[in-house]
């Protein structure tokens, strides 16, 4: 997954020294596909699969993760893999891009131990600053800490535009309600819970199939306000 993810951020690397952007400018879709006033050869060569990559992730987040040993035959954990390394290094190059991603390459470890490696973070760390991060971004909210939130790209905007403007991010949204799900290692699930005035308190419950608690020790549950 990890080579996965290198090779296509090597792609996006050149599209962005080719079209003129900065290693972390921050990319929104008009600035990678400027149509109808620009031509769409360098958003075909250089941006415009990993995009697609990455909505086959978002649409359904529950069935695929960027870790996964599944990203040499599948696209989703593939995307999912290049916005994970992109996040990786928003936070933990020092700003330098390049210089972080050749050593990733370098190793020596292999996969998620090299990462971890190389940006010094634990996973539980990089893995919440990301999930949380493709929801949060573009929706402004103030005093939301700066890692809930892309430097590199503005997720919402470019993958609403790949998307026929609309966010493809599955989100549930029946809250409160049971709803069968499950959650695959290093990736997750959203849920929305809307209170409109006072309400009742809400409890939140990770039952097994069989009705008992979940046991995963590394199972997480994040909670964020967004207004």
């Amino acid at each position: 997954w990890l080579n996965e993810a290198l090779s296509h951020i090597a792609e996006e690397v050149v599209g962005r020294a080719k079209r003129g952007f900065s290693d972390t400018q921050r990319l929104t879709y008009a600035d990678v596909n400027p149509t109808p006033t620009g031509s769409t050869d360098d958003y075909n060569a250089f941006f415009r699969q990993n995009l697609l990559r990455y909505r086959s992730w978002m649409q359904r987040p529950d069935t695929s993760s960027p870790t996964s040993n599944q990203a040499g035959r599948q696209l989703a954990p593939r995307g999912a893999a290049w916005m994970l390394l992109l996040y990786a290094s928003d936070y933990h190059s020092g700003g330098n891009m390049k210089t972080f991603l050749r050593k990733v390459v370098g190793g020596p470890d292999i996969g998620l131990r090299n990462l971890l490696q190389h940006t010094n973070a634990q996973f539980d760390d990089l893995l919440s600053g990301w999930l949380i991060s493709q929801f949060m971004d573009g929706l402004n909210v103030a005093g939301l800490p700066a890692r809930y939130q892309m430097q590199s790209w503005a997720v919402r905007d470019a993958m609403s535009g790949a998307n026929n403007n609309v966010f493809p991010l599955l989100v549930t949204q029946l809250l409160p309600a049971t709803v069968d799900t499950k959650s695959i290692s290093g990736s997750g699930n959203y849920f929305r819970l809307t209170r409109l005035g006072a309400s009742p308190e809400t409890t939140f419950r990770m039952q097994s199939p069989a009705g008992g608690s979940v046991s995963f020790a590394g199972a997480r549950v994040y909670v964020v306000r967004i207004n």
